[in-house]
């Protein structure tokens, strides 16, 4: 489990910093997938490991992280929500670098 929560917390550093640089708006998307496999590897921590490792031992530990653990996603929403939908956040992130021509097109 602590694998679990060093590599979450290593996936929202590493999101975090594609915030900072923003290169384009594939890296706002990447960083929005990186924080939610990091709440998704919280999850596995903290819910599902201790219920497979400890069977009825580790209900007290679920129990007892279910209310952090919703506030934890209820913050996840919002922060994906902001940065979605915040029109200054868009101006940031420009369109993808690539050119928009495809294969078929001469």
């Amino acid at each position: 489990a602590c694998i679990f929560i060093l590599l979450a917390i290593g996936q929202c550093c590493f999101s975090a910093w594609l915030l900072y640089v923003r290169h384009n708006r594939e890296s706002l998307f990447r960083a929005i997938r990186l924080i939610w496999t990091s709440g998704l590897m919280i999850v596995l921590a903290m819910e599902i490991f201790p219920l497979l490792i400890l069977n009825k031992q580790g209900m007290w530990t679920v129990v007892h992280s279910a209310p952090y653990l919703g506030v934890y996603f209820v913050i996840l929403v919002l922060v994906t929500a902001y940065l979605r939908l915040c029109t200054p956040v868009n101006r940031y992130y420009p369109l993808s670098h690539r050119t928009s021509k495809t294969k078929f097109e001469s």
